[in-house]
């Protein structure tokens, strides 16, 4: 459980540092602008890493063959978040 719970840590703290940098680089800009960012990340980052590992564990498939559409889902999630709730972003769907 130890393990589980560094990684889960791990994993949505480099995602947070990385999602808030390129955030800050395509210039969105305010605190409820990238407070969404970070919310957007907590929501999905740790259901991703746990059914990941949660496949990796159960499924004999090749890693490509769960990741990619579990990855898909997400970048659909979160563009729909962003659209609804970042105004100021032109593009959500290429953010």
């Amino acid at each position: 459980m130890d393990y589980l719970i560094k990684t889960l840590a791990f994993c949505l703290g480099l995602t947070i540092l990385l999602e808030t940098s390129f955030a800050l680089f395509a210039g969105i800009r305010g605190r409820k602008n990238l407070l969404t960012v970070v919310l957007v990340q907590v929501i999905t980052n740790p259901c991703v890493v746990l059914l990941i590992l949660w496949c990796m564990t159960h499924l004999s498939w090749h890693r490509a063959l769960f990741e990619l559409p579990i990855e898909a889902v997400v970048v659909v999630v979160e563009w729909i978040i962003y659209k609804k709730y970042l105004k100021d972003l032109k593009r959500p769907f290429s953010f």
